[in-house]
């Protein structure tokens, strides 16, 4: 039962997967971001510096969402603590972002993949999480930088997923 239901969510996926794509997924600058036609789009960053701006996106592809925990929020604990949610996602980011000495944590988002907000699958989820440098100026420096993303997406089962970013310097 759990495997057709697998196959039933991916199959619903790809097919919402092909429309969004065959049709892209532009920013408001008009720009649209590559990638597969079997990815999901978990999430978009847009970002306006004075006349410049940058768009980020988190895609994943069918296959590895299909591969996902399905998780009861009602039935079960969660499979991954915040703790380790956060201590994936600073890794990653410290690794884009080095010379930032430390960080703290803004939000934490437990959201559905939504295939661009079109179709919710509801036993799937990931997490957004939202961090800021703790040194204030360093953190209005990032502000000002137009390709500064503080967001980063976890999977369930412990993949950060890498962003995509188009930048637009005038």
């Amino acid at each position: 039962m759990k495997k057709q239901v697998s196959k039933i969510i991916l199959s619903a996926a790809l097919i919402v997967a092909r429309v969004v794509c065959q049709g892209q997924v532009y920013s408001p600058h008009g720009i649209s971001i590559p990638h597969q036609a079997d990815e999901i789009n978990l999430s978009t960053y847009g970002k306006d510096v004075d006349k410049d701006w940058s768009l980020t996106e988190w895609y994943v592809s069918t296959n590895i969402l299909a591969k996902q925990l399905q998780w009861n929020v009602l039935a079960m604990e969660a499979p991954l603590s915040i703790h380790q949610v956060c201590a994936l996602a600073l890794t990653n980011l410290a690794k884009e972002y080095p010379q930032v000495r430390g960080w703290s944590l803004e939000t934490v988002e437990l959201r559905h993949p939504c295939n661009n907000g079109v179709v919710p699958l509801d036993d799937y989820w990931y997490f957004a999480v939202h961090f800021k440098a703790v040194d204030h100026e360093l953190q209005k420096e990032l502000e000002n930088d137009i390709g500064f993303c503080p967001m980063q997406i976890v999977l369930l089962d412990g993949t950060v997923v890498p962003p995509k970013m188009v930048k637009n310097k005038k």
